[in-house]
Order: C-alpha cells, then structure tokens, then sequence
C-alpha cells in the first residue's frame, strides 16, 4: 500500500530565507486546520455500578433489596439525565419483569458536572438466597450546551446476586 512521505516544511522554508512573519503565519493555518480537524463530539455513556445488596434500603425500608445504581458519564457537563429502566429475573429460563420504572430524572452531580448518578434503583429479594437477574436501562443526557445524546446499556446475560450482606 503507498504511504505519502510528510514532507517537512517549515526547514525548506528557513533554508530559502522566506520572512519570519511568513513562516509563523503557515505554523498558526496549520495549528487551526490541525484542530478543526480534531474537533470532537460530545460523548456520553451509561454503566452499571456492580449490583449488589442495598444495606440503605435494609436500613431505611427493613426490606431485603438488590439495588441498580447507574451512572452517566459525559465528556462534556450535563443539566441531567433522563432514565426508564427494566429490572427482571430469571429462573429456569423463564423471565419476570420485577421492576419497569417512569422516567426518572437526576441532576448533574455537583462534585463532577459530566456525571449524573441514579441510586433509587432496587428490587425486594429473599434473603439468602440467590437469584439471576437482567435489566435494561435507556434515555438521554441534556448537556450544558443544550444538546441531548441518547445512553442505554444492559446486563444481557443473567446475572447471579446472593440476597445477603456483605460481611464487615
């Protein structure tokens, strides 16, 4: 395959005595076109933060719970993030759908603009035992800039989570 040599320019030019102003203006049109170039999208990304059992919820609640905790994280400063999520077991093959959430909204952090945290997520488990587990989470991230990019992400695999604390 052919592969243009670079060639380099600005020594060609010095050696044939080409004015200083003249130089600088080509280095300065090729730092702009070099970043125009490089101008990037706005990127945003949904994950999971490890399921597991929600000590807060057994606090608060005195209800035995998996919680869902999910982030969107942006590479620009978001208002907030808009979800619906669908959390579901599955035993035997057979799917039933747990939880199938309204579309929650969540502000920005305050620590980290680029991120919103979503913790209110959970579903009421036996204790001691362990079940398998999928869900789904979609919506969109309204950034500073007043553009809207849409997140999903999923645990597409059943996902296995003993109904206990974790000992301290």
């Amino acid at each position: 395959m052919f592969q243009p040599k670079p060639i380099n320019l600005i020594p060609k030019l010095v050696q044939a005595k080409v004015p200083v102003w003249l130089v600088a203006a080509i280095v300065a049109v090729d730092i702009v076109v070099v970043q125009v170039g490089q101008s990037h999208e706005p990127n945003c990304e949904l994950t999971y933060q490890s399921p597991h059992y929600s000590t807060s919820v057994q606090e608060s609640l005195r209800q035995d719970a998996i919680k869902f905790n999910l982030t969107s994280n942006c590479t620009e400063n978001q208002t907030h993030t808009e979800l619906k999520i669908t959390i579901s077991s599955v035993d035997e093959g057979l799917e039933k759908v747990l939880l199938k959430s309204n579309l929650v909204q969540q502000d920005a952090s305050k620590k980290d603009r680029t991120k919103a945290h979503f913790l209110e997520f959970w579903v009421l488990c036996k204790r001691g035992g362990t079940e398998k587990y999928l869900s789904n989470a979609h919506g969109s991230v309204l950034l500073q800039s007043g553009k809207r990019i849409s997140v999903s992400n999923s645990i597409d695999k059943p996902l296995a989570i003993l109904c206990e604390p974790k000992a301290k």
